[in-house]
């Protein structure tokens, strides 16, 4: 079976230009990319979707917070307090981040016969 590719012009700041082959994306890969690094919104740059690089930034962002509350030092009558609402931040950005991966798993059929083509 032949896949259906879209020719897109590319242009640059060489006067030629090239013309690059775009392919539609497809679920295998998708699934895989969603499974392994889903948390980080690869699934979702690969179908071409927007938001995915939100997606990873929630995800890292919230795991980097609940490590580095872990190396501040707790002091004076606010510190424990700080410290647990940061850490609750941190936890709440990371499950939602994997909480949407979860609900993406039931889109990417979708998106696949979508199939954006950049251009």
């Amino acid at each position: 079976m032949k896949r259906k590719t879209t020719q897109v012009r590319v242009n640059s700041l060489l006067p030629t230009g090239f013309i690059a082959i775009a392919q539609r994306p497809r679920i295998g890969p998708a699934y895989i990319l969603w499974g392994l690094l889903g948390f980080l919104g690869a699934h979702r740059i690969y179908c071409r979707r927007p938001w995915g690089y939100l997606q990873g930034g929630l995800f890292t962002g919230g795991v980097l917070t609940v490590i580095g509350i872990s190396w501040v030092p707790v002091e004076g009558f606010f510190g424990p307090v700080w410290a647990i609402w940061t850490m609750l931040g941190g936890i709440g950005a990371a499950v939602t981040a994997v909480l949407w991966m979860l609900v993406d798993g039931f889109r990417i059929p979708a998106w696949v016969r979508k199939g954006r083509v950049v251009g």
